[in-house]
This record gives C-alpha cells, sequence and structure tokens, in this order.
C-alpha cells in the first residue's frame, strides 16, 4: 500500500520523492506525503505490534506451493531443454573434432552445420554454468582458466569438484564474491554437470591459459589470440542449437 502511495504521489501527481516536509519560506507542505518521518515511525511501530502477537511476516506468507510450483515449473522446462540439447550435441557425428577443410563458397550448408564438436561442446559447458550457477551472458564469458581449481580424489585420481572463482559478478561489483562449488553429479544428470563438461571442453579445445570460452571461427575453429567469445556470438550459436532440436528461439531472446 505505500509503496502504491508513493508512487502515485510521486509520479502520477508529480510531487517527487523529496521527503514531506514545511517550507521554510512559505509554510506550506512540500513533497512526498508518502515519504514523512511520520509515516515511517507509524510503519516500523506497526511491524513491531504484528510481531508481537504472533503474524508471520508477509515474505514468508508469500512462499506458498504456488509460487513454488510457479518456480519449479519453468526450471524443469529449462532442464529438459538442456538435455535436449546435450543429447544433440553428443550425438556420435560430433564426438571427435574435424580436420580443418576450406568450404567452398555458395554452397548452402546442413541445417545442422553451423557448430562441430568444438562449438558444440562449449555451448553445454555454457549451459551447465548458465543452470547450475546462475550466471548472466556477461559473467559467464569473463572466466579464466586460473579463476577455476580443480579437486581429484586422491584415490582414484579422478576430478570429483569443481571450484569457480569468479573474477565478476553483477550483483557483488565490489568484491567478497563466494566461490561456487560443482561436484560431479550421477550419469543421469551428466546434461548439467559442470564438472564433466568443463574437462570435455578442455579436452576437446585444448586450452590450457586465458579465457575459458574463446572465439570460434569458420570450420569450427577455435581463435588463436585469447579473445573471450562475445555475448553476441554465444547468443547466435544458442539459437542454432534451438533450431537443431525443433525449439523456436524467439522467445529466448
Amino acid at each position: 500500500m505505500r509503496a502504491a502511495a508513493t508512487f502515485g504521489f510521486g509520479r502520477v501527481h508529480g510531487l517527487g520523492m523529496l521527503a514531506w516536509h514545511r517550507s521554510e519560506v512559505s509554510g506550506k507542505m512540500l513533497g512526498n506525503p508518502s515519504v514523512s518521518e511520520t509515516l515511517t515511525s507509524y510503519m516500523l511501530s506497526l511491524r513491531c505490534r504484528k510481531t508481537l502477537k504472533g503474524e508471520i511476516s508477509l515474505s514468508a506468507h508469500a512462499v506458498t506451493s504456488v509460487s513454488l510450483v510457479m518456480f519449479i515449473v519453468p526450471m524443469c522446462n529449462l532442464c529438459a531443454l538442456i538435455s535436449q540439447l546435450y543429447n544433440y550435441n553428443n550425438q556420435p557425428v560430433f564426438q571427435e573434432p574435424q580436420a580443418y577443410k576450406p568450404s567452398a563458397r555458395n554452397v548452402p550448408k546442413e541445417p545442422d552445420g553451423w557448430g562441430g564438436t568444438r562449438s558444440r561442446t562449449e555451448c553445454n559447458l555454457g549451459y551447465c554454468l548458465f543452470f547450475c550457477g546462475l550466471l548472466w551472458v556477461d559473467e559467464l564469458l569473463k572466466i579464466q582458466v586460473h579463476d577455476i581449481e580443480l579437486e581429484t580424489n586422491p584415490e582414484t585420481g579422478l576430478v570429483i569438484t569443481l571450484t569457480l572463482h569468479l573474477p565478476f559478478c553483477k550483483t557483488s561489483q565490489f568484491g567478497e564474491i563466494k566461490p561456487f562449488v560443482f561436484h560431479v553429479m550421477p550419469d543421469q544428470y551428466a546434461h548439467l554437470c559442470v564438472v564433466r563438461a568443463y574437462l570435455r571442453w578442455i579436452l576437446v579445445s585444448g586450452i590450457t591459459e586465458g579465457y575459458v570460452f574463446r572465439k570460434m571461427c569458420a570450420n569450427d575453429r577455435i581463435a588463436e589470440e585469447n579473445e573471450p567469445m562475445t555475448s553476441e556470438q554465444f547468443l547466435e550459436m544458442f539459437r542454432n542449437n534451438l533450431v537443431d532440436v525443433g525449439v523456436d528461439p524467439l522467445p529466448y531472446g
């Protein structure tokens, strides 16, 4: 209610966001009536009285089964989509990188000819980090090899944990970014496993330093210089990948 009143007085009636006060010159009341010390004190005391009576805050009430379903259903749909993309990108034809072959001009390509093993493996890693780390595109593409630590099982020597120290985070622009720790997932969740996707990408790309997500060139070649992939190129690859599995890319930007 107070937020609506603040908006109404400030935007609709053009009173702005200045605190409600009496002018020393004219003696008239100026500013936004909803932004006043009296109202602020009242709202704080009202919250305290409600808490003493045992009432639960509105934010806690909001976490109901309905709101959980509204959150879980889209996430399940996204998980299913990532599984589709993973299965398509891991077909036998895309398992081994192909040797470079100059392509002839003005020759139509196959519908899935936009990317080979390297491009699709890079996409798979991006999808896993997007889903499991809830990262933005800009955060994803700034990751470098030295930002990642791998922990192995001392008995088997297999990698079991990947720790990501994000160099940049839009929600923590002043540092203190806590590391992301990803563990190896079971086979049924291979399409979401960051550890598997990263190891596969390092094996296919041969990258040992610099940016993890490199700019891709024609014929599925990785740029020789240490140049990160642009968000435009990644989104274009994502759209092409959606077309591969028969999904309209328009709703995804």
